[in-house]
């Protein structure tokens, strides 16, 4: 039973706790950048309307959406650093001599935030992610769900996920603050396993 629970614990508090942080943390850039809410719910209304809740079917006519997700998690890297690895011999990367036996692990703030990759890391900005008004994957060189044998087994769900809970409540909502300006500042970061701010709603 133990065993058991273990297993629910890690397969539902990574998906629960970064889907739910990724969607705060796009509704603060929001807050921050009136200008993207105002392209989310066009692209809501002319693919998707108002008389039924968006499915996962209209994803792929939703790239503006779908890249607003991806370039909020490659902008707030919510695991910054990748499972560990253990050095199996003594050996050498870029010039660091590394003795076997240490343990190293990707540091995935640094690649989201490589100016030679991305150009203009610190701005958010979903079209870097669309070519000729289509998602173009192959744009995304961000790895929020790690790579290889290690990748989150969850990438899918969480996916989806995201995308039907942002598009859902975009099409419900139109956020702003108290007294309708923009945020000057995103809220302060609390680093951990999982990147999270402070009480936001």
């Amino acid at each position: 039973v133990d065993q058991l629970v273990l297993t629910c614990t890690d397969y539902m508090f990574p998906a629960s706790t970064a889907v739910q942080m990724v969607l705060t943390l796009l509704v603060e850039r929001m807050l921050l950048l009136a200008g993207i809410q105002e392209k989310v719910h066009e692209e809501i209304d002319r693919v998707v309307g108002r008389d039924r809740p968006p499915t996962l079917d209209d994803r792929k006519d939703m790239p503006y959406t779908e890249a607003c997700i991806r370039e909020m998690m490659r902008l707030e890297t919510l695991v910054p650093l990748g499972v560990p690895h253990r050095a199996t011999q003594n050996t050498t990367f870029h010039g660091y001599n590394i003795p076997e036996g240490t343990a190293v692990s990707a540091n995935y703030v640094m690649l989201h935030m490589d100016k030679k990759i991305w150009g203009d890391p610190e701005a958010f900005r979903p079209e870097r992610f669309i070519t000729n008004g289509q998602l173009d994957v192959s744009k995304d060189k961000s790895l929020p769900f790690g790579a290889g044998r290690r990748l989150c087994a969850g990438e899918t769900f969480a996916r989806q996920t995201m995308f039907q809970v942002f598009a859902g409540f975009m099409q419900a909502f139109q956020v702003s603050t108290v007294d309708g300006t923009p945020l000057r500042r995103p809220a302060r970061r609390i680093q951990g396993i999982i990147t999270t701010i402070p009480e936001f709603w």
